[in-house]
Formats: structure tokens, sequence, C-alpha cells
């Protein structure tokens, strides 16, 4: 327990101090005087120094779950100390804040920020919110849990996010997963009229609870998040980007249905459990009276404003499909509405699905004044193909990063053509625009990054590389300051000769040819095991927040990993039990 050893000599002066001891002394000190208060200058530095201690590595994850667990357990005493040592403990005890509807937490945490007395608020900037039930309808649950012989375990219902939202006034970043913000949900009970002020009809409750967040930077809204149609979704958007500063607006699959009962497979076998336990088969949940219809005057006809501010556009579309909504083209087609659309400098497009590649392309290419980062990533070469036939980054005189998501160089396919082949005429559509003559100023590219599939090193080979030799050795790649291959998926193992072995073999792959060697080697190698992760990242997926608050998140996603691992072992361990 080395950092507990590091911290005792601070402590131990603490002690001393506070209960008016000296050094060579066994009771307290009768003083006259007032004893000595200890500088909170002092106090605040070592608290920093408990919590930005380093806890080892995320793979030896008993040393570093055991000293993040000491960590904490020492800022929660920090906190108790007294009142001037409360609001840097609290800093760092609730800058982050994970939630999951599956687990008391939720509760726990309404109950504290509905307090009257309470003022933590202030210290909540990243909240990551997941609504991990299989149905998001309050009516089913309300009937599901009076049933004495139907095991629940969820305390959460979706009425009660005006509750979970109200008061964050210093958020920065808000992650939502499966959250509904549909009006059936959110105004089926009292928690949304007394939160939210103007929470009426036609989602009004929802655009209301989202315009209560002046310093949110990041909204992230994944897996499914729902909303009663297209137009409500554009006017909760609109109105975070009307009330905050937002700059970055990350997407996954949308929901734009009023249809609030949700069913996924094993809530199915749920429900027929249920209907023969009554002798019923044909007995069902309780499904919501049917909703109003929608207000008039909702059509696209009038398109709200898009978030003014904006400078960062993802979507992360995975394996679910949109519903009510073509995601990526109806966003996109939203922002050109407006004579001045978003200065948007950073394009993100991963997992797509095949209707959502020339959209994405179509957008990229009207970015011509102010894109500088763009990453993309497709399930297949088809795909890939059918964008580069639609975008031309030749036009493109700010492009400065671009990151190629899932390369699989890890077994040979019958997918013609193979799956890295999109990446040589990207490439070379960046170069040409350094040759002509009428593209001032001149592009000068400082990143590209592979994110490749591999089951061992030698799988690099299929990367055509006397290709990118030919296409890195021209003007518009000559301050080129990386070149990144990233294994995602571990095949290059965690250890370091095996990377430095592939950095080499790479590093000699770019750099040939008298006058065409680099000063200095710009290959960076990456593993799934990599240290340092937050440090790594592409610039395409640096997010809008401080220094600071990217160091919290690193020091999270190490603890997540080792928390990880641990979990992953405990449950091998247990094998057994499933025999």
């Amino acid at each position: 327990m080395r950092y507990i050893r590091s911290f005792f000599p601070y402590f131990h002066i603490i002690t001393l101090t506070t209960i008016g001891l000296t050094s060579d002394c066994k009771a307290p000190v009768t003083m006259s005087s007032p004893s000595p208060t200890f500088p909170t200058e002092l106090a605040e530095f070592i608290i920093d120094h408990v919590y930005w201690a380093d806890c080892g590595p995320s793979f030896d994850y008993e040393t570093h779950c055991s000293l993040a667990s000491a960590k904490h357990r020492t800022l929660l005493a920090c906190s108790l100390v007294s009142r001037a040592w409360l609001p840097r403990s609290r800093i760092h005890l609730f800058s982050i804040v994970n939630l999951n509807s599956s687990n008391d937490s939720i509760t726990r945490f309404i109950d504290l920020v509905q307090n009257p007395t309470q003022t933590l608020t202030p210290y909540i900037r990243d909240l990551t919110f997941s609504d991990s039930r299989h149905w998001a309808d309050p009516y089913a649950y309300d009937s599901i849990k009076k049933h004495s012989d139907f095991d629940i375990r969820e305390t959460w219902h979706g009425r009660d996010l005006p509750l979970l939202l109200s008061g964050l006034s210093s958020l920065e970043r808000l992650s939502l997963y499966n959250v509904s913000f549909q009006s059936a949900v959110l105004e089926s009970g009292a928690g949304a009229g007394a939160s939210v002020e103007g929470g009426g009809g036609g989602g009004g409750g929802a655009v209301a609870l989202l315009s209560s967040f002046p310093c949110l930077k990041m909204l992230d809204l994944q897996s499914q998040c729902a909303f009663d149609s297209k137009e409500h979704f554009f006017e909760c958007i609109s109105a975070v980007g009307r009330s905050s500063v937002l700059e970055d607006l990350s997407l996954g699959p949308i929901e734009c249905t009023r249809n609030t009962f949700k069913l996924t497979v094993e809530s199915r076998v749920r429900q027929k459990r249920m209907a023969k336990s009554k002798g019923d088969s044909e007995w069902a949940y309780p499904r919501p009276p049917t909703p109003l219809a929608p207000s008039p005057g909702t059509s696209l006809d009038v398109w709200p404003p898009p978030p003014i501010h904006l400078k960062s556009l993802r979507f992360q579309m995975g394996h679910a499909e949109s519903l009510g909504i073509n995601l990526i083209e109806d966003v996109t087609k939203w922002f050109s509405s407006i004579d001045s659309p978003p200065n948007v400098q950073t394009v993100y497009g991963e997992s797509l699905w095949d209707e959502q590649v020339v959209p994405l392309a179509s957008y990229v290419q009207a970015l011509t004044g102010s894109l500088r980062r763009l990453g993309i990533g497709f399930f297949s070469s088809a795909q890939a193909a059918e964008f580069t036939r639609n975008v031309d980054l030749s036009k493109h005189q700010h492009l400065e990063s671009i990151k190629f998501q899932f390369i699989d160089l890890n077994s040979p396919s019958l997918d013609v053509p193979h799956s890295a082949d999109h990446i040589y005429p990207l490439l070379d559509q960046i170069a040409s625009s350094s040759s002509s003559p009428s593209a001032l100023p001149s592009k000068k590219m400082k990143e590209i990054w592979l994110h490749v599939r591999i089951n061992q090193p030698e799988d690099l080979n299929l990367l055509n590389w006397e290709e990118l030799r030919r296409i890195l050795h021209k003007e518009a790649f000559r301050d080129l300051e990386r070149f990144v291959v990233e294994d995602g998926f571990n095949g290059l193992s965690k250890d370091k000769d095996t990377v430095e072995e592939t950095k080499k073999f790479i590093d000699e792959c770019l750099r040939v040819g008298p006058g065409k060697e680099r000063s200095r080697s710009i290959v960076q190698v990456y593993t799934k095991e990599s240290e340092d992760h937050m440090d790594m990242q592409a610039e395409v997926d640096k997010r809008a927040v401080s220094e600071d608050m990217r160091a919290r998140w690193k020091m999270r996603n190490a603890f997540d990993q080792a928390q990880a691992k641990k979990d992953e072992e405990e449950f091998n361990a247990g094998d057994f039990l499933f025999a």
C-alpha cells in the first residue's frame, strides 16, 4: 500500500494539529489562546495529492482496485474533518457521477439531490445515467410490481427523470443511455410537473428539462433514447443549444415514436410466463392509453434553430436501428437548413447502416470551410467504397486529422475489395489538394490514425505499405506529426518488445529513399492494453472539456478497466456454479 504510506506523514501532522497535541506530549495541551488552525491551502494540497495519486496500471487490477478504494475512503474521511475541507473533497468525490436504474444508487441519488438542504449539486460536472430496464413504460411497470410472484428489481420510474436531472446547473457533460423523453412517460406522474417549470403537453416537459443546463458542453444520447417524434427530438436538441454552450453532440440510435411500451426478447418471455401463471394465454401487460395526436405546427416546415455553438458531431450507430427518423440524413439536413449553420470542425461516423453512408458523405462535403477532424468506420468495404465515391477531401483545406476505424486485417475474407482499400484513395484526395494552383492555403495534415483488428503482428503486412509510402511523401503530409496504428483487439498483446518491433517495422516501411527520411519517427503503436489511454487518443476522439476533466476521465477509465478485469476474473472463477 505504497500510497497509504506516502500520505501517513501528512495525516500524522493533521491529527496532531487538530487535537492540539505536540510530538512529545501524551495529552491535550491547555492553551489560553485559540489553537492554531491548519492552513486551508495545505489541506487542499494534501487532498489533491490523495486524489491524483497513482494507483498503478489497470492490468494489475487487484492492486489498482485496492488502492482506488482506499483513495475513495480517504477522501470521504477528509470531507468529514471540517467545513473548510468539505468543498475540496467534494470536487474529487462528485465531479463524475455514474448511475444505473438496475440498482438502488439512482433512488439514493434522487433522494439526495431533492433534499432542500443539500449543497452537493454544484460539484457535479459529468453525469452518466443508464436506464437498463427492459421497458420504459410506467404503466407496464406499475402493473407488474403488484404481482408478488413476479421478481422485479427495478425501483426506477421513467417519469422520475426530472427529479434526477433537476438542479444540476454546473453540469458540463450529460450522457444518457436508453432514456425516454416521451410525454407519456415524463407526464405520467407528479415528478415532471413538480420539478420542471413549463412541463406541459406536446413534450414541453422534456424541452424545459433539457433547457436547464447553462454550462453543458457535451451531450451524449445513446442506446435508443426515445422522443415523441422527429420534431420533438429536434426541439429538445435545439433547447439544449439555446440554453447552453453545447459544443459536442454524440448520437446513437434514436427512437422517435409515441409507443412507450418496449419489449425485448427477454421481457416477452417474462410476459408469456406471467400469462401462463394466470391461466390466460392472451394476457398481456396493460398498455398505456393512446397518446394525444402531435400538436399542430410541429412539422419540419418550421425548423427550430440547431445548436449554433456546435463544433463536434458524432454518430455511433452500432447494431441497433433508429425508429421514426433517418438519423444522419435528417440531422444533417436540419443543420444545413439555416443561412449560418453550426461551424462543425469534427465529424465522426461509426458502424453506419447502408442508407446512412451517402448522407454522411454529403454532409462532410458541405463542411469544406470548417472541417478539421474526420473519423469514419464501416461495417463493410462496400460502404467504404460508397463513401469514397461521394466525397472529395481535396477541397477541405483545414483538415488536420483523419481516423479510419475498424480495419479488419485478422483473417482472409471474401469481402472484395479488401477492408483497408478505402484508405488509399481518401488519403490521395487529401494529398491532391496541395498540387492545385488555386488551393490556398496549402493543407498541412498532422495526424493519420488506423484502428486495426489483427491476431498477430504479421497481419499488418496486409496493408499496402508501398501505396502508403507513396502518398505520405506528398506535400500535404510533409509536416505529419503522428502516424498511429492502434490494435483495438490485442493482437500485439501488451508485450512492450512486440510493440517496439512493430513500430520499427512500420517506421522502415514509411521512411525510404534519399531526401525522404524524416528527422524523427512519427510512428506510434498502441494496443488495447496500453497505459495512458486518454493521452493517446486521436484528435477526432478528444472531447470539448478542460484538461482537468480529461485527467479525471483518465483516472476513471483506468479504474473501470481494472474493475472489469476483476469482475471477469471472479466470474470465470465461479463457472463451476453453472455446471
